[in-house]
């Protein structure tokens, strides 16, 4: 790559592998914000139902992010997902009256 791709190598070595953006691709941020616009659209859509999600690895990790309020340290520094991983979350009421998504597996095989 970095040979055959110079300009791009050094710009993923300068903006690290969170920040940086293939050309014409998305970086993390931009997938959380394709995450949190679909999580806006389950919550109002499905409310009070169960949703199954399948998806990549990268939305896999930002779903997490989300729900669990990651930095980029944090989501960076998750497992990397197996393929077919699965992550369950329930929604706990027990301390908010709208109820909070509590983590139940992440990475079960």
């Amino acid at each position: 790559v970095e040979v055959k791709f110079p300009v791009e190598y050094k710009a993923r070595m300068r903006d690290g592998k969170y920040w940086y953006r293939f050309p014409g691709g998305e970086n993390y941020p931009d997938v959380e914000m394709r995450v949190n616009a679909f999580v806006d659209k389950c919550t109002r859509s499905y409310a009070g139902r169960s949703v199954l999600v399948v998806t990549h690895a990268v939305p896999y990790l930002m779903f997490r992010a989300i729900f669990q309020h990651l930095d980029e340290h944090g989501v960076l520094s998750l497992d990397s997902p197996p393929n077919c991983g699965i992550q369950e979350y329930v929604l706990d009421l027990t301390k908010e009256p709208q109820g909070r998504l509590k983590l139940k597996m992440f990475n079960h095989v």
